[in-house]
């Protein structure tokens, strides 16, 4: 939860774990590598960042295209015409 909220948001995040060859840092490269699996294991949904008004926007856009596409199936044409 608290790795979460620390590398969590609306980006994408690159990890990379280095270890060491040598044998004396067996337990560092264990707590490396565990960390990373605890890492890897978080999932966040980004989520686009828009404010009011970009909200209303892309909302009417994804209306009209839905309004044109009814309009194009009960019609039965394949082109609106070009007043619409």
């Amino acid at each position: 939860s608290l790795l979460q909220h620390a590398i969590g948001g609306n980006s994408f995040l690159l990890m990379l774990a280095c270890l060491s060859p040598a044998d004396r840092y067996w337990e560092e490269n264990l707590s490396t590598l565990q960390y990373a699996s605890q890492a890897s294991n978080i999932k966040n949904q980004p989520t686009l960042n828009l404010d009011a008004k970009d909200k209303l926007i892309l909302r009417l856009r994804e209306q009209l295209a839905a309004a044109q596409a009814y309009i194009l199936r009960v019609t039965g044409l394949t082109e609106l015409p070009e007043e619409l």
